[in-house]
């Protein structure tokens, strides 16, 4: 048995491997005060990994207790996985790859491996970003815009007189109240920049890119999305699967 830990800038998520697949853990949000103590809480009563595998782009503060957690309860290090220039068959396009995030890096390695064709991985989180390969294995680079809550929380700290509060459920359509014209303007922004990603891949490359989202707000997103596509809220865990299976 495996564990895998994706953390992210507010919430972590984990998984066992097992014989049978992967199995998710319940995700919980953290901040540096709790981290420890409700990541002993959640893999409180599991058996001892055989290796603990972690993408962390919460800062090395997390790290810091996600190795004493792990000592102290089973005297196991974790292994932080780094980005590297190739792994796979797929080849890390970026001139320092230590610029691109590990979280970027396993989902779209994990989506690559599952078709082996162009691809468009779509991360719908505190940030959004996308992520492009083709099906030989190049990494095409991608693009990064603040997500869904960052862009109305600027609008908020930015200017005097919107003061919008985020909506539960935004749509790609016109507003009628500044709340509603805030939330969907950010979902339009969002789905504008998906399509014509897809549509610039199709363009330079001649073939439909598979569409993968994942991240908190993939359902949001995924709703106002005309472009077929599979939704994979694990996709980073599944990278992280990929690693610890062939090492």
């Amino acid at each position: 048995m495996n564990l895998l830990m994706d953390v992210g800038n507010t919430r972590i998520k984990a998984a066992i491997t097992q014989v049978d697949g992967l199995h998710e853990l319940k995700p919980f949000a953290y901040d540096l005060s709790n981290c420890e103590s409700l990541l002993s809480h959640q893999i409180d009563g599991l058996e001892v990994p055989q290796k603990v595998l972690v993408a962390n782009v919460g800062g090395e503060a997390v790290a810091d207790r996600i190795t004493a957690c792990m000592a102290r309860l089973w005297r196991r290090e974790p292994k932080f996985v780094q980005v590297p220039r190739e792994w796979g068959g797929l080849v890390n396009g970026y001139a320092d790859i230590r610029q691109l995030g590990v979280d970027r890096w396993l989902g779209l390695l994990a989506a690559w491996m599952r078709y082996r064709q162009l691809v468009c991985v779509v991360s719908c989180g505190t940030a959004v970003t996308i992520d492009c390969a083709t099906g030989d294995g190049r990494h095409l680079g991608g693009v990064i815009i603040p997500g869904l809550e960052l862009m109305q929380r600027s609008l908020n700290q930015a200017t005097k007189g919107i003061n919008a509060t985020r909506t539960s459920d935004p749509s790609c359509k016109l507003g009628l109240s500044t709340d509603v014209c805030v939330a969907n303007g950010a979902l339009y922004a969002v789905c504008s920049l998906i399509k014509n990603v897809l549509a610039d891949l199709e363009s330079r490359h001649g073939e439909q890119p598979s569409l993968v989202v994942t991240g908190g707000d993939a359902a949001t997103v995924g709703e106002c999305l005309s472009t077929p596509f599979a939704s994979r809220p694990a996709l980073v865990l599944e990278g992280l699967a990929i690693i610890a299976e062939q090492e």
